[in-house]
């Protein structure tokens, strides 16, 4: 079983850093298998050792088992002090984890905003992680207890001492009821000191709803004015006005990314309830709007909060609106691009076959602009039917070709 954990881990661990995977306060499997393993593997080896022969198990002493059992609590419950994990995740949430091996106690934190909805600060004790970490301890323990006896031998005879240590070891097998009631009585009182000491320290508070503005900034449309400026439509659903103080935006290009941000920008103040148009001025130089090219567009406030908006693919973007006949259809053309763009040819393809117009008067579509446009085919090699897709290629005057999936 031991083994199986430690492939176990292995293997999400390949599997996160080629598909990504999950974590969170109350742990992942990248810590509670090898956890589970190290406890499975620790109580393996006095096994491995008795089935060998080498080795043979003595006779268990019911107080030496009550001794192991609240001296392994004790240590779990002491471990609820040592940090042994920060988190910090850029949702604004974060977490100190206490315990070992796995972290029984968590302390989690959330930004207020954006988790409006989710305590500012509790601390979460989670029981089947304590009660693994107990079995980590007396598995430990009970090694020591299996081998104790060989290991002291061993160091009073390097010592000279061998006499002392077989006195030792005679004292230590004749424990008495009065001296283990008294190492239980010390035992169970740090621990009930301990535990109370941490539940004192555990955090609770409530959510921050009430101070959360209600309502978001969305964007509608937007128009990109030339390869250095762009406009985007937004609108404040809030009851508060929203302070922006700067911008980031991220080109996305065969070659990587690139990423400018604003310097010098007064910002924009947007009223409650208003829908006002926010200009994206950039430098020309690490990030150009230009046809074919995608961008991401990232806004934030006075109060920590961001906004993100997509661009997708700038150029004509077309969009079904009517199937007229099985030989006509209307499209709806978007240029979302810098520059005008005129449409003189397109060619439809549906399967194998084609149907091309190399002399269309198609419509002439400026930065921004939304204008329908007409494709005619002669219904020869195929027709348009409802519910099929169709691929349709627009060209303009300079020979660029346009690609996009329709479904009449």
């Amino acid at each position: 079983m031991g083994c199986l954990l430690f492939l176990g881990t292995e293997w999400y661990y390949l599997r996160m850093q080629l598909y990504g995977g999950w974590f969170s306060a109350s742990g992942d499997p990248l810590t509670v298998f090898p956890a589970l393993g190290l406890v499975f593997l620790i109580a393996a080896v006095p096994l491995f050792l008795n089935a060998s022969g080498r080795f043979k198990f003595p006779a268990h002493n019911p107080r030496v088992i009550l001794l192991l059992v609240s001296l392994a609590i004790l240590s779990t419950v002491s471990t609820g002090w040592v940090l042994t994990g920060e988190f910090i995740t850029p949702a604004a949430s974060w977490w100190d984890d206490y315990g070992f091996p796995l972290a029984w106690r968590v302390v989690s934190m959330n930004g207020c905003p954006p988790w409006c909805n989710l305590p500012r600060s509790t601390t979460i004790f989670n029981s089947l992680f304590f009660a693994i970490d107990c079995c980590f301890f007396m598995a430990i323990g009970y090694g020591v207890i299996l081998t104790h006896r060989r290991i002291a031998r061993q160091v009073a005879q390097s010592l000279g001492v061998l006499s002392a240590g077989r006195q030792f070891l005679a004292d230590h097998r004749r424990m008495g009821t009065k001296v283990l009631t008294v190492a239980l009585i010390f035992i169970v009182g740090l621990t009930i000191v301990d535990s109370a000491l941490l539940w004192a320290r555990a955090e609770y508070t409530s959510a921050c709803a009430g101070s959360c503005p209600v309502g978001r900034l969305s964007w509608g449309s937007f128009s990109v004015n030339s390869h250095t400026s762009a406009t985007f439509n937004l609108s404040n659903t809030r009851s508060t006005s929203i302070n922006l103080t700067h911008y980031r935006v991220t080109m996305q290009n065969l070659a990587g990314t690139s990423t400018y941000d604003s310097t010098g920008w007064s910002g924009l103040r947007i009223l409650p309830g208003t829908n006002v148009q926010l200009i994206i001025l950039v430098d020309g130089s690490a990030v150009v709007f230009y046809w074919g090219g995608v961008y991401t567009v990232e806004v934030f406030s006075d109060q920590d909060e961001s906004w993100v908006f997509s661009t997708g693919t700038l150029g004509p973007n077309m969009v079904f609106t009517s199937l007229n006949s099985p030989t006509s259809l209307t499209l709806n053309v978007t240029n979302t691009g810098p520059g005008w763009i005129n449409l003189t040819a397109y060619t439809v393809q549906y399967g194998n076959n084609w149907s091309n117009n190399t002399n269309w008067a198609g419509p002439k579509v400026g930065p921004g602009m939304v204008l329908p446009g007409g494709i005619i085919i002669d219904g020869q090699a195929f027709t348009f039917q409802a519910g099929t897709m169709y691929t349709i290629r627009l060209f303009d005057t300079t020979g660029t070709e346009w690609t996009n999936y329709i479904t009449a």
